[in-house]
Formats: structure tokens, sequence, C-alpha cells
């Protein structure tokens, strides 16, 4: 049995479980199969290693096993769409210029996927685990809360998500802890969900045009195919492919 203490999220007493705040089914990617070369999670902060896990990261003082299946409805569609579905080839390949390319999908759910990200990220920020020690959403996180309450996904600018997935052997082989960081001057947070990075706007501020043609929006669900050490450059070709 679990700890009894207060849910995060509900703020009910009641008994807590162990809560993964980035679905295992996303940890599982990391890597390959080869025990010689398994994935690595990887904290920025100084000091710390880079250290092996097959189940991720999670929490046994944050959320009850009630609210725990709330999320587990979002975190099982977004793995059948980002896991499954883009594995059976249900995806359209687009080409970009320098080799470049992304894939989009229109026939989906965008309520579910974008409350998906939103979860994660609030998630990261009510876990007191180390890992996501960089989260601290500040005003933000109540707003965030409240959306998920209401099943309200808002529109492309409202916490934007720019989705990338990484090819290559150290992309897919390899996670980071959150990290805040700047995307066309404003907030954002990027979470590393396996060998994908999202990337969920934390700021009041609108996106430009070139970067929110290229979020998941009700329309698409686009993917950007990078290199890790790829920058985001692409992204005025992938703009210019989507309109």
């Amino acid at each position: 049995m679990g700890s009894f203490g207060k849910c995060k999220y509900c703020l009910e007493q009641k008994e807590l479980i162990k809560a993964h705040i980035i679905p295992a089914s996303f940890f599982k990617l990391v890597g390959t199969n080869d025990p010689k070369n398994p994935g690595k999670i990887y904290d920025p902060t100084p000091g710390k290693f880079p250290k092996i896990s097959r189940i991720g990261e999670y929490d046994n003082n944050m959320l009850c096993l009630s609210c725990e299946d709330i999320f587990g409805t979002w975190d099982n569609y977004a793995a059948t769409i980002l896991i499954t579905d883009f594995a059976s080839g249900k995806f359209k390949k687009v080409d970009l210029r320098s080799k470049r390319f992304f894939y989009t999908l229109s026939d989906y759910d965008y309520v579910k996927i974008k409350l998906f990200f939103l979860s994660v990220l609030w998630r990261a920020h009510a876990s007191s685990r180390p890992f996501f020690d960089n989260v601290d959403l500040g005003p933000h996180a109540n707003k965030i809360k409240q959306m998920l309450m209401d099943e309200d996904a808002g529109s492309s600018q409202d916490y934007s998500v720019y989705l990338v997935r990484y090819y290559d052997d150290l992309g897919n082989g390899s996670m980071c802890s959150p990290q805040l960081r700047k995307l066309d001057g404003l907030n954002v947070m990027q979470i590393s969900l396996g060998p994908y990075t999202a990337f969920v706007k934390v700021d009041s501020q609108a996106y430009s045009n070139e970067y929110i043609e290229c979020c998941i929006k009700q329309s698409q669900l686009n993917i950007l195919m990078l290199k890790l050490r790829d920058d985001l450059n692409a992204l005025s070709s992938m703009r210019k492919a989507i309109s």
C-alpha cells in the first residue's frame, strides 16, 4: 500500500500511489534493446551523472489512484498516436530542404493530445523528484491545472506545443531533464519524451506566424524530424510546406 496524504491534483486526503510523470511507454523508447548500448537519462545540473532507466521517473507522494487514472487516459492516447500509429505509417512524410523532413497527421484528437502535453508539464511542476527541479511554472501552474480539470485544450496559441522527434542514435538514445529555454524570444519548457521533445510555451505573449504554424493545432499534428545536434532552422521551410 502507498502512503496516505493530500493528492496534489484533487487536493483530497487519500492513499497516494506510484505515479509516473512521464509515461513508462515513452521511457521504453530510449536507446536500443542492446544491453551494451542502453539509453541514458541526463540531468544537466553540475555534478550529476547520466543514469540508466527503463521505467522512468515516478513520484510516490503526488497523486491518488483516481487522479492517476485521469492522466492515464491522455497518456494512453498519446502512446497510441505517437508510438503505435507513428510506427505503423499513419503519418504523412513531407520532405524539406537540406534533407530534412517532418511528419503530419490530420485525423487525430487535438484535445486529448494537447491535454497530454499539458498534463506532463503540470505533473513535472507538481513533482518533488529532483529530475524535475527546473520546472517552476509560477502562475501558469494553476491556469494549466484548471485547463486539465475543465478538459479545455485552448487554441494553438494557448500553451502552444511544438513537437520534435530525434532520429539519430544520440537523440534516440538519451533523455534530458526538463529545461527552460527561448523560442521566438518567448519562454518555453523543453520536455523529453523518449525520442520526442516537446517545447511547451509558458509565456503570455503569442508566437509569430512562423512558429505557430508549426505547432500542433486542431487541423494538424506536426512532428519535425531532427538530429540531436541540429538547430531549429528547419522551422522556416516547414512553415512554407504547411501553408
